[in-house]
């Protein structure tokens, strides 16, 4: 097991204690990985994939792209900010982007992952090491 899996293995077992997570973005910054670095401190600050079970399929876990009608929609529906990227910087994630327009036109995007894992770990990925990147 190398150091990267050994800190995500820590990370996966006691997924609520951010102490490993923060210890792990320390050591991506020493390895050069600033963005993977960055994510996993936005993760720490409570930051997370939403997970749902549809009635029809599996568990899913989504991050949505960030938007101000997406936020406005969802406070309307009562619902907070869970699985909400960052406005800043801009992140694309691996895999299909998915679309939906609701009935009074806002327009939501976001992408699926089979596990909090995997969601995490796309965006560690495709966290930009540029600080100011937008």
């Amino acid at each position: 097991m190398t150091r990267d899996e050994a800190f995500l293995q820590a990370i996966l077992e006691t997924p609520e204690d951010d102490a490993p997570r923060l210890v792990y973005a320390d050591w991506l910054e020493e390895q050069g990985r600033l963005g993977a670095a960055r994510a996993q401190r936005w993760l720490a600050d409570g930051n997370r994939p939403w997970s749902h079970t549809p009635e029809d399929g599996p568990a899913t876990w989504t991050w949505f792209v960030w938007s101000a009608d997406t936020l406005r929609c969802w406070e309307q529906h009562g619902l907070n900010d869970e699985g909400m990227l960052p406005r800043h910087p801009t992140i694309a994630l691996p895999g299909q982007k998915q679309r939906n327009e609701t009935a009074d036109g806002v327009v939501i995007e976001w992408w699926d992952f089979t596990s909090r894992q995997e969601a995490e770990r796309a965006l560690m990925d495709a966290w930009p090491d540029a600080e100011d990147a937008r």
